[in-house]
C-alpha cells in the first residue's frame, strides 16, 4: 500500500504546482489588462510595456510580398499577413488577415 500512497502524493504535488502556475498567470494577465486600460501618459505607457513583457514572450509578424515597387501611398511592396503571439506560459495565438488585409475583431486585436 505504501507505493500507491507515494504515487498519490506525487500527483497531488504536480497538480498543486500546475494550479499555482495557472493562478499566477491569471493574475499577470489581469494586471496587464488593467494596465492597458489605464491612462496614456508616459509613465502609464512604460508600465504597460513592463506588464506586457511579463506575460508575452515574443510576437512574430509575417509579411507577404505584393509585387509592387517604389514608395508612397498604395505602393507598399509587402503587407502584414499574420501575427503570432507567444505567451510566457501557455499556447501561442495566431491572427491572420483576410484578403482585404483586415484582421478579425477580437478583444486582443481591437485594443
Amino acid at each position: 500500500m505504501r507505493p500507491l500512497e507515494k504515487q498519490q502524493e506525487d500527483v497531488a504535488g504536480t497538480v498543486e504546482s500546475a494550479y499555482q502556475e495557472m493562478t499566477d498567470l491569471q493574475e499577470a494577465i489581469e494586471s496587464a489588462r488593467l494596465s492597458i486600460e489605464s491612462g496614456a501618459d508616459e509613465s502609464s505607457l512604460r508600465g504597460r510595456g513592463e506588464v506586457l513583457r511579463s506575460v508575452v514572450q515574443k510576437i512574430e509578424c509575417e509579411f507577404t510580398a505584393t509585387g509592387k515597387t517604389g514608395c508612397g501611398p498604395g505602393r507598399t511592396n509587402s503587407r502584414l499577413a499574420a501575427i503570432t503571439s507567444y505567451a510566457v506560459i501557455g499556447d501561442s495565438a495566431l491572427f491572420t488577415a483576410d484578403s482585404a488585409n483586415v484582421f478579425p475583431q477580437t478583444p486582443v486585436v481591437s485594443r
